[in-house]
């Protein structure tokens, strides 16, 4: 029976022509989905990429300023810390004693 079905002719044309033919399309419709949506991934992960980037220099900005802050707040005061910075930083400590608060009583 789906020999006989296959067999016959319609426009022309065999049965299993129009078959293979719907098929094909078939199977080109998902190959071209599926280029669709690896096309998408690569999009979106590039996005994704780049929005990390951001984050991370806005956090790397905010560190920076921070960081800024604490140095203007040491050199504006002239107490032990700019004293105390210098003592954790140099290699001779002697060379910090410029640096030390003259405490006036």
């Amino acid at each position: 029976m789906i020999a006989a079905w296959l067999g016959t002719k319609a426009l022309g044309l065999h049965r299993w022509v129009w078959l293979l033919a719907l098929l094909a399309a078939i199977v080109g419709g998902i190959l071209w989905l599926q280029a669709r949506e690896d096309a998408d991934d690569k999009d979106n992960q590039e996005i994704g990429a780049k929005v990390q980037r951001e984050g991370d220099l806005r956090k790397t900005i905010e560190r920076a300023e921070t960081a800024n802050e604490a140095r203007d707040d040491i050199s504006r005061n002239r107490d032990n810390a700019r004293y105390d910075q210098c003592v954790r930083t140099a290699r001779t400590p002697a060379n910090c004693e410029r640096l030390r608060v003259i405490q006036e009583d």
